[in-house]
């Protein structure tokens, strides 16, 4: 369970750990009321790749789906940098 707020350095240790993750992960955001815009884009990827978002704040919920296109483009920008 993540609590507080979830920003760019969090962003970047929860990356690792999900690298790290044998199991399936999912992550519960109850606790979790400050959000910034690096962890909207990360939240909307991660869910977009198949990790469940659990009990999440309606205005982040709101915040990814306004998000995702950007995040979708962002995507595949990286994906023809690495070509």
């Amino acid at each position: 369970m993540l609590i507080g707020s979830l920003t760019s350095p969090e962003v970047q240790q929860l990356k690792a750990q999900i690298a790290d993750a044998r199991n399936r992960v999912a992550l519960d955001l109850d606790q979790v009321r400050v959000v910034d815009l690096d962890a909207a884009h990360f939240l909307a990827s991660v869910e977009g790749s198949g990790i469940e978002l659990r009990h999440l704040p309606q205005y982040v919920r709101e915040w990814i789906r306004l998000e995702r296109p950007r995040v979708a483009e962002l995507e595949r920008a990286a994906r023809r940098e690495c070509e």
